[in-house]
Formats: C-alpha cells, sequence, structure tokens
C-alpha cells in the first residue's frame, strides 16, 4: 500500500526516522528550540524523538479490544516466502511492542484492517493484525494457522474480526464495512 492510496491511514513508520531530509529539518527544529547550532544537535536526539513518537502512538492506541489480538504474516526470507502467525494480546496498542523482524517497520491502516510491513535484508514481511473474541478461538484458529487449514488473508479474515475499528473510533477515521453506521453509509453514496 502506497501513502497516496486513497484509504491509507498510516500509524507509524520508522523509514521516517532514516529520511536525510526529515532528519535534517528534525536536526534543524532540535537545534532551534534548544538554541543549539547545528552540528551541535547530538544524533542521540533524533532516535529519543523516534522513541518518543512511537510512544505517543501507544499512548493514543491504549484500547482494549476485549478480545485476543492474532498476527498474520507473510514473511520474506531469502530462501522463499513462509507463513506465521503471532499470538499479540489484547489490547492494541501491543501491536506496537511484537518484534516484527524487520530494519525498517512500518503500521498503517487500509480500509478494512491494520497492517504492516517489515524489511530486512532477506525480504519483507507483510503483517495483518486482526482478533478474536476468546483465548480458545486464538489458540484454534494459530493451530489452523500452523497446520495450513488456514493459509491466506481470505480465510483469516472469515474467522477473525478487524481491529481497524478501535483506531477509527480514536481518530474519526471513516468506518466501512458493516462498522460504518447508516449515516456513514449515505455519505458514501
Amino acid at each position: 500500500m502506497k501513502q497516496t492510496d486513497k484509504f491509507y491511514f498510516g500509524l507509524f513508520n520508522s523509514w521516517t526516522y532514516s529520511d536525510p531530509d526529515y532528519i535534517d529539518e528534525m536536526r534543524k527544529e532540535l537545534a532551534e528550540c534548544n538554541d543549539m547550532e547545528l552540528d551541535e544537535v547530538p544524533d542521540s536526539w533524533i532516535y529519543e524523538q523516534a522513541e518518543f513518537d512511537m510512544d505517543c502512538e501507544k499512548t493514543n492506541l491504549n484500547k482494549e479490544t476485549g478480545g485476543y489480538i492474532i498476527a498474520l504474516a507473510d514473511l520474506g526470507f531469502w530462501n522463499g516466502r513462509r507463513t506465521g502467525y503471532k499470538k499479540i494480546g489484547t489490547n492494541v496498542n501491543e501491536i506496537f511492542d511484537s518484534y516484527l523482524g524487520g530494519d525498517e517497520c512500518e503500521w498503517y491502516a487500509d480500509k478494512y484492517n491494520v497492517r504492516a510491513t517489515a524489511s530486512h535484508h532477506d525480504g519483507t514481511h507483510y503483517i495483518v493484525f486482526r482478533y478474536v473474541d476468546t483465548y480458545e478461538e486464538m489458540l484454534s484458529i494459530c493451530d489452523k494457522i500452523y497446520d495450513g487449514r488456514i493459509k491466506t488473508e481470505t480465510d483469516f479474515f472469515k474467522v477473525t474480526k478487524s481491529i481497524r475499528p478501535f483506531i477509527a473510533r480514536i481518530y474519526g477515521w471513516k468506518q466501512y464495512g458493516r462498522h460504518a453506521t447508516r449515516l456513514e453509509y449515505r455519505k458514501a453514496a
């Protein structure tokens, strides 16, 4: 998904903090705020800002789902692609705590789901986060992914629910599908 996509809703993107233009702009702001010269701003402040931004996002998304979040991953390795899963927890902000196996990571929402990509030297992982109501459901779904009975996102979507509505309510994003209100349906028509 590209940031120019109509249904792209960015949550956190670590690539931003490796963009030289962004770093230069951040260095200028830090120098100005601290009455310093540009070359006096320590690199550690840039990394601290990235950690602060991530912590802010975690605070914003401190929302219990009432269920258990599962990540389904299409994993890219040097020897090919694999399917994987991870049991995340019950709070939406826990999607940021699970290591995605990448040097650069991005969390975002599309029209219906919350996703992440994690790039590393061997490839890219594509992850979608969804939830189920009970612990037993989570265990059953994870077993089915492990056994190869759930192979695709479509299979996964049939037995899980999107966590996007929790985030959409926090940020005031438009809801789509069965989570939308009648008013939102009328506006979209």
